[in-house]
This record gives C-alpha cells, sequence and structure tokens, in this order.
C-alpha cells in the first residue's frame, strides 16, 4: 500500500492508499463514545473535500470499545456516512471479544453501505482488490456526491463540531 495520511485523530489514524484508490482509517486503543465521537468528526472532515467510495476500516489495535459506541455509529454516524459516498467498507473486528461484539452489533443495526468484516487487514484488503469496480472507459470522472448531498454532509459535520464544542479541525 501507498499510504499518503489525511489526517490524525484521536483514535485513529487516517490514510489514503494511491495505489488501491480506498481510505484506510486505522483505529488504535481504548474506545469511549467521546473519543470516537472526536475520532469519527476528524474522519467525516477528511470527506468533506474528497470522494472516496471505498474504505478499509481496521480494528486490529483496538483494546476495548464501550458499549454505548454501536448504538451512536448506527444512528448518528454511519448514516451519515452514506451522505460521503461510500459504498463499500472491508471493516477489519477488533481481537476483543467484547470490542468484536461491538462492531458486529455497529454493522447489524446498519445495512445500508456494503460492509464485510474480516479478522485481519490482509484479507480485507483482498476482497476490496478482487471487488474494486471497473474504470470508466469514457474518460469521465467516476460519479461523486450530489450536490444535495454535499449541503446535508457539511451542515452535519458542522453541527456535529458545535455539538462536540470543536472549533478547529481535528
Amino acid at each position: 500500500m501507498k499510504l499518503r495520511h489525511l489526517c490524525s485523530a484521536q483514535c485513529a489514524e487516517v490514510y489514503f492508499d494511491q495505489d488501491n484508490e480506498w481510505v484506510f482509517v486505522d483505529w488504535l486503543g481504548e474506545l469511549t463514545l467521546e473519543a470516537v465521537q472526536h475520532t469519527c468528526l476528524g474522519i467525516a472532515r477528511c470527506f468533506l473535500d474528497h470522494y472516496y467510495p471505498r474504505v478499509l476500516n481496521s480494528n486490529a489495535q483496538v483494546t476495548t470499545i464501550s458499549w454505548d459506541v454501536a448504538p451512536w455509529l448506527s444512528s448518528e454516524y454511519l448514516p451519515a456516512l452514506r451522505l460521503t459516498g461510500v459504498e463499500q467498507m472491508a471493516w477489519v473486528v477488533p481481537p476483543d471479544l467484547r470490542a468484536r461484539n461491538g462492531v458486529l452489533d455497529t454493522v447489524h443495526l446498519f445495512p445500508h453501505i456494503a460492509i464485510n468484516l474480516f479478522d485481519d487487514v490482509e484479507s480485507a484488503v483482498t476482497w476490496l482488490q478482487q471487488t474494486a469496480p471497473e474504470p470508466l472507459d469514457t474518460g469521465c470522472v467516476a460519479p461523486g456526491r450530489s450536490y444535495t448531498d454535499e449541503l446535508k454532509l457539511r451542515t452535519l459535520v458542522e453541527a456535529f463540531a458545535q455539538q462536540l464544542g470543536v472549533t478547529e479541525p481535528t
């Protein structure tokens, strides 16, 4: 993977994999609701100016996830993620059983994006590579977000930042 750093968030590093044309989100440590909310704000800001339809989301380095993260992700963050244009996500589950169950709860509560779960990054990479969309022969740029979705996304990210009391990019 040839990675270009997009941003650092509280519990994750976010990169663009230039060879495979997807975003790689590498989560770390203990995920409390507050930490996840601040991290998700940082990730959402990465998506404001670019269209990334494919995501490799790794929880391989996550040690614990608090019980309130899954319901929040399902009800608040993942619906907003749809506005970014994400179509496909390979999600590497954490090694800790309780944390793994939190990821399973999240995915089951939100079936609107093609999310496949994996035990390791290598399997997730293989799946994303095998399911890569065919390049367009027309020379046109792949479709991105609609203008309406763009406005909704920017409004949601701004409202979310205000809710968290964050004024500067994270």
